[in-house]
């Protein structure tokens, strides 16, 4: 039912850019290419990726809010208001992602690299388009996934990563 697609499959329905943008930070080589060709985008309501502009101006905004984490890069927001981080230009070696919660105001290891970060928010964007189809074929009156197919989702992101679905910051 919930089908892991590959990063390449992900981008490739992804809105490109209308020209190559010139990126002067030393960002992590798949980074790199995420700014120089997609644009923004939703790719599930809590995985909306930043084009390098308006991620360069979310990071400007937010450098003096981060400086207890220094070298952080907001790259994605959710719907509501936390954000997506991956190590800056200063720390482009490492290929990690963050969740920062803005309530809490604390950061959580994803364990997951970038790519990783696409396919679990492409399989989060697979739940959600479920959810405006048939919902009642695989919800329950409370608007929860009926058991085998929350199996069968929890299943697909622990082969993203074993132990993600326990650190995903939202309810599964």
């Amino acid at each position: 039912m919930f089908k892991l697609r590959t990063f390449e499959e992900i981008v490739g329905r992804l809105k490109k850019r209308q020209t190559r943008e010139k990126v002067r930070e030393n960002f992590s080589e798949d980074y790199l290419w995420v700014c120089q060709n997609l644009s923004d985008h939703l790719i599930a309501a809590d995985h909306i990726l930043l084009s390098y502009e308006t991620a360069k101006k979310y990071n400007t905004e937010y450098a003096s809010h981060f400086k207890s984490e220094q070298g952080m890069w907001i790259f994605a927001k959710t719907g509501q208001g936390d954000l997506w981080l991956i190590p800056g230009p200063e720390r482009a070696e490492e290929d990690a992602v963050y969740f920062y919660d803005h309530d809490l105001e604390n950061y959580q290891a994803m364990h997951i690299h970038l790519k990783e970060w696409f396919v679990l928010a492409d399989l989060m964007a697979q739940k959600e388009n479920l959810f405006h189809t048939e919902s009642t074929v695989y919800f329950d009156e409370n608007l929860d996934l009926k058991e085998p197919y929350r199996l069968n989702f929890i299943s697909e992101i622990e082969k993203i990563k074993t132990g993600l679905s326990a650190v995903y910051p939202f309810e599964i």
